[in-house]
């Protein structure tokens, strides 16, 4: 399949309930008014291109199979994935972005 390239200006989604309106499994880095579905944005401390590499190979050291690419940008800033294990399909976004910005940058696990 091929990668979307992503939308410019894109931030890492907040959580959101479920269809039914209950919690769902999830945080985010800009889940920051529900304590319990934030994490911080991780920091790096190298070019952006360098980080987004590193990114790449962890994901792909961690999860050799069942991961799809959803989304790209051409900047080295954002990337969307699909993985699947056991049976289980989780989306993940990262947003790498400078230190003042406002969007979220960080990672966002969403399932």
């Amino acid at each position: 399949a091929a990668v979307v390239p992503a939308a410019p200006a894109k931030r890492v989604e907040a959580c959101g309930r479920s269809k039914n309106g209950g919690p769902v499994n999830c945080i985010s880095t800009s889940s920051f008014k529900v304590a319990d579905m934030y994490s911080p944005p991780w920091t790096f401390t190298v070019d952006k291109k360098v980080a987004m590499d590193k990114l790449k190979q962890a994901i792909a050291t961690e999860y050799p199979s069942g991961v799809v690419y959803l989304e790209e940008d051409d900047e080295d800033s954002y990337i969307k994935i699909q993985i699947r294990k056991l049976g289980e399909t989780d989306d993940i976004e990262f947003l790498l972005s400078s230190n003042n910005s406002n969007d979220g940058g960080g990672g966002g696990f969403v399932t």
